[in-house]
């Protein structure tokens, strides 16, 4: 089996993260406690993505579980599953809000919003969608997750009541 790895954003440094939260966080910043936070994990690379648990050895491989690609946040957010339809749809908007190609609107203003825009309320209106996806997909997949988890507990639970044979 030949694994191909696809061309991957380079880390952020950590000079360019406090730079693009700062940018990010003030244009956004009437937005509620959640949303901010939500976007931080992302800036900040703090999702669990397979990549990031094997840097830290929890699990074996940095595939997704899903498609088989290398699982990074910017795959998660707009590569596979919700992500890819979610990001299609921001993306048509914030094409419409500059009057551009959807195509022409970059993935990585995920990872860092610190853009140029002009006029400034189009670069708050972007910023403002940005955050708002990024919010809305961090929690869904948090949530599939404690979901998956849990159905995995009662699966491993089962096998375990039924290997002592105690009538359950």
């Amino acid at each position: 089996m030949i694994v191909i790895k696809l061309r991957s954003v380079k880390p952020i440094p950590v000079a360019a993260r406090s730079k693009a939260w700062v940018s990010g966080s003030s244009l956004v910043g009437n937005a509620g406690l959640n949303l901010r936070s939500a976007w931080y994990t992302v800036i900040h690379d703090l999702l669990p993505t397979n990549t990031r648990l094997q840097r830290i050895r929890l699990v074996d491989t940095d595939n997704c579980a899903q498609c088989g690609k290398q699982d990074t946040t910017l795959h998660q957010l707009t590569e596979c599953r919700l992500g890819r339809e979610t990001w299609e749809w921001t993306r048509t908007r914030i094409a419409w809000i500059h009057r551009t190609d959807p195509r022409r609107v970059p993935t990585e203003w995920f990872l860092r919003p610190c853009f140029q825009l002009w006029p400034r309320h189009k670069k708050q209106a972007t910023l403002w969608i940005l955050a708002n996806m990024v919010f809305y997909l961090v929690h869904t997949n948090a949530e599939r997750s404690r979901y998956w988890t849990i159905c995995r507990a009662r699966s491993s639970q089962l096998k375990c009541r039924r290997s002592l044979n105690l009538g359950y």
